[in-house]
């Protein structure tokens, strides 16, 4: 069974069950999506790059990568789909749909950036946060960023030690660690990276100060990105 609900006003609880899908139904403009009950067991969502996504975001990224001047059918507005994808999540969350809800809440993100003017602070900040954690929702991409932030300090500190490092036993911290050796300086910046309560490491430059206080903000908040990721990942 198809059916489309563009611009309808749900005003009391809708119930999707077995045998209707919603590959092609259109839900832009409606409002009270939030009554909407799905206790089907699979309503036949549209899947795109792995996440559950509603019919007009699949011709909103055709849209997008048709050259311009060539016809078509006209593109959604985000702005319009970003509602649509809230109330959407807030019914998922009402029926305890959690997967489902997660990958509603990446939409309403993604249609929210999209909605953003180009290089407006919040276009910036939600590409930065997409990139690095998926928007709370993809761990590996927190592990990965919190690996480079490691590699690219690690690089500066080795290779550009006197920049950065004033005296070298001090700033090392340990007697078995050294900054000529790749390895031991991974495991320096390792370890300042989880000391967030501690004094900066001491033996530091201007310019190391500076960034050893980058790592031990960015590091840990990477890390949370990531144990985010996987309680939303895990949680029913």
């Amino acid at each position: 069974m198809r059916f489309s609900l563009v611009n309808a006003t749900l005003e009391a609880p809708l119930t999707i069950g077995d045998g209707i899908a919603l590959t092609h139904c259109e839900l832009s403009g409606a409002t009270g999506l939030d009554h909407l009950r799905v206790t089907g067991v699979d309503p036949m969502w549209p899947v795109f790059r792995h996440r559950r996504v509603i019919a007009e975001e699949l011709r909103l990224w055709q849209a997008r990568r048709r050259p311009p001047d060539t016809p078509g059918p006209h593109a959604p507005n985000p702005h319009q789909l970003e509602s649509v994808y809230r109330q959407l999540r807030a019914a998922l969350e009402a029926t305890r749909a959690a997967p489902a809800a997660a990958d509603f809440y990446y939409g309403e993100m993604e249609m929210r950036r999209l909605s953003c003017r180009p290089r407006q602070f919040d276009t910036i900040l939600l590409m930065t946060y997409k990139v690095i954690s998926g928007y709370g929702l993809r761990a590996y991409r927190a592990i990965a960023a919190y690996l480079v932030l490691l590699l690219v300090i690690t690089v500066l500190l080795r290779y550009r030690t006197d920049w950065f490092v004033a005296d070298r036993a001090a700033a090392a911290g340990s007697a078995g660690l050294a900054f000529d050796q790749f390895w031991d300086v991974f495991a320096i910046a390792a370890r300042a990276s989880v000391n967030f309560l501690t004094a900066v490491t001491t033996g530091l430059t201007a310019a190391g100060t500076v960034l050893f206080i980058v790592l031990r903000l960015a590091g840990p908040a990477t890390i949370a990105l990531a144990v985010l990721a996987l309680r939303a990942r895990v949680h029913r």
